[in-house]
């Protein structure tokens, strides 16, 4: 995945706090994935406690990156300085649903910004896409 620089963000969005979807989907799902090589291993026997943390998201919007897919009709802004997603999991889970864990997590962050109804089916080909 290509990083965020100023040639990868529409000059008109470059001072604006953003928050990509795309790099989002794909930061979650490789959380997960290691998370599952990990339980593989078999680090998490007992299950294990994740909590993942954005900072610095006051007045952050969310932003699909790719000039190939449709912007938002609307704009999703959290007013939270801070968003925490915590879950308990435990081992079997970890390790057979990483990619539908990771979802469920994206689905919590974009529910924060307002987005009250994401395709799930979208973003899991999104997902898949980076993947």
């Amino acid at each position: 995945m290509e990083p965020i620089n100023k040639q990868t963000i529409p000059p008109r969005e470059i001072n604006k706090p953003v928050l990509a979807l795309e790099y989002t989907i794909y930061l979650l799902t490789e959380i997960f994935e290691f998370l599952s090589r990990l339980a593989k291993q078999g680090i998490y026997k007992e299950g294990v406690n994740l909590k993942i943390e954005l900072i610095n998201t006051e007045k952050r919007r969310l932003f699909i990156l790719s000039p190939m897919r449709a912007n938002f009709l609307q704009e999703y802004k959290t007013g939270s300085p801070k968003l925490s997603y915590s879950k308990r999991l435990n081992e079997e889970e970890v390790i057979n649903k990483p990619k539908e864990l990771a979802l469920e997590a994206i689905r919590w962050f974009v529910e924060r910004f307002g987005w009250k109804t994401p395709n799930i089916n979208a973003l899991r080909n999104i997902q898949e896409e980076l993947i």
